[in-house]
């Protein structure tokens, strides 16, 4: 098989297997975040979150 498409299954792999893990938590719909008190906001992570 030509190794650009292993390259691509093994991503498409990667990817399929971990989800969960690499979903933003503002994107994910089993995490309620109540709204920010007033004067107060929600903030990306960043480069943290995909370090941990």
């Amino acid at each position: 098989m030509n190794k650009s498409i292993e390259n691509l299954k093994e991503l498409y792999s990667y990817y399929e297997n971990n989800y969960e893990s690499l979903t933003r938590n503002q994107n994910r719909k089993d995490i309620d975040l109540s709204e920010p008190s007033e004067g107060m906001e929600y903030r990306g992570l960043g480069t943290m979150e995909s370090s941990i």
